[in-house]
């Protein structure tokens, strides 16, 4: 699926039409192969990941995948997807790169040629859980892509490693800060929306808490206002990105409660900040 920064993205060239994209898929996808077993039968798993990807609208790795059935069936296997190849989050690299050197091992040692059927699941599984994990934003499909490889490994008796504990899902906080007597929502600020964003998405149930806060300088009752306008902002950024409102509560607390303790009247970048936090 398409690379994105949190859910900003923009529609600039989404009227292209398939043909664009898809370069390969129609061709993989009505590709035969001659053998030998091996490529027989990762053809026909690339085909079906292909098939999978196109049902999601998802034409650029529908076409990835529909290149690798064609050159396969050609008779001219591809190994592994090479791991710079994708832009692997940190927390999937170390063990996609153990898994692709098993892989790789396995292969090497024969398993195209003592058991084809096995071999050829555990490299699509492979490449596909390389696939989603560079999107990483359905853990359902990586979860399924990651299995699929690992069975393959197991019936050509290679054990997986260990499981490392999942990391602890992050909750925050993230915080927008805004120009001086201003409600705007910069650029940096954006960057700390999409990030709380993405965590809320793997984090199912969640809610958001977003505490609004000014600095000392201006009137006490003008900066409650000014902080409620603040946070009204960055609801209304989460809500443009696909969050519920239902899924966020607000508060504004003016000058009350500084990040930085300044006294009265005193203008500071660290206090004019709204919070985001996550909640179970």
């Amino acid at each position: 699926m398409f690379l994105r920064l949190g859910k900003m993205i923009t529609v600039a060239g989404l009227g292209l039409g398939l043909g664009a994209c898809a370069q390969f898929y129609d061709a993989g996808m009505s590709a035969t192969s001659n053998g030998p077993a091996f490529n027989d039968a990762l053809t026909a798993n690339y085909q079906k990941l292909a098939k999978m990807e196109a049902d999601e609208q998802d034409w650029t790795d529908a076409d990835f995948f529909g290149q690798r059935a064609l050159q396969t069936a050609g008779g001219d296997a591809p190994g592994p997807q090479a791991i710079a190849d994708r832009d692997l989050p940190a927390e999937h690299l170390a063990d996609i790169t153990a898994a692709r050197a098993l892989l790789v091992s396995a292969l090497d040692g024969g398993a195209r040629e003592s058991n084809p059927a096995a071999a050829a699941q555990a490299q699509a599984g492979f490449d596909c859980w390389m696939q989603e994990a560079e999107e990483n934003i359905q853990p359902k499909d990586i979860k399924w892509c990651r299995d699929w490889f690992w069975d393959g490994m197991n019936a050509l008796e290679v054990k997986a490693p260990a499981p490392k504990p999942m990391p602890a899902p992050a909750m925050g906080p993230w915080i927008v800060y805004f120009p001086f007597d201003s409600n705007e929502i910069t650029y940096e600020g954006q960057l700390e929306i999409n990030k709380a964003e993405k965590a809320a998405s793997k984090l199912k149930g969640s809610q958001m808490l977003l505490t609004a806060h000014t600095d000392t300088s201006g009137a006490e009752q003008y900066n409650l206002d000014l902080s409620a306008r603040r946070a009204k902002a960055v609801v209304d950024t989460l809500e443009l990105i696909g969050v519920s409102r239902d899924g966020v509560t607000a508060s504004a607390v003016g000058e009350s409660d500084p990040a930085v303790d300044t006294g009265d009247g005193v203008r500071e970048q660290k206090n004019r900040r709204v919070e985001i936090r996550l909640t179970k």
